[in-house]
């Protein structure tokens, strides 16, 4: 497979990382976008992002500088942190990933447009009368009025 290819395959699963590079901090932040409202210590962090621990330590103090990230409560020894969504950094972040995968979602559609069926056009509802059953003796009878929803 050549480099283009791969880079476009990378890019088509994780759309942010693709654009923003595939440093520690881009993937770590690009989980944590994914994930906003549950929170984690760092040892989930690392597992969870595939980030090392000891760069999770380096690159917490920034997190938490920008408001990107937030302690939520202490758990024993263990520190739990939450993505900051009140944060205008945040939302600049989710925006971007946002407008990303907006890109990614139309070439996607543009490249498969024939794999998905026109919409069907506007059909107006069915007549009961279709459904009454008329019968030559009794003209009033109907039959399956109540089992057909229209």
């Amino acid at each position: 497979m050549s480099r283009k290819n791969e880079e476009e395959e990378f890019i088509e699963r994780k759309p942010f990382e693709g654009v923003m590079g595939m440093s520690s901090n881009v993937r770590l932040i690009d989980f944590l976008m994914a994930h906003p409202f549950d929170s984690y210590s760092i040892k989930e962090l690392s597992e969870f992002s595939g980030v090392s621990r000891t760069k999770i330590y380096d690159i917490l103090p920034l997190l938490l500088r920008f408001g990107i990230l937030k302690k939520v409560r202490d758990i024993g020894s263990i520190t739990m942190y939450q993505t900051d969504l009140s944060s205008d950094v945040t939302k600049a972040i989710i925006k971007l990933n946002s407008s990303i995968l907006d890109v990614v979602v139309d070439e996607e559609l543009e490249e498969n447009e024939e794999a998905y069926p026109a919409p069907m056009p506007y059909m107006p509802p069915i007549p009961k009368e279709l459904f009454v059953y008329k019968d030559q003796k009794r003209s009033d009878k109907r039959i399956y009025e109540d089992l057909i929803t229209v």
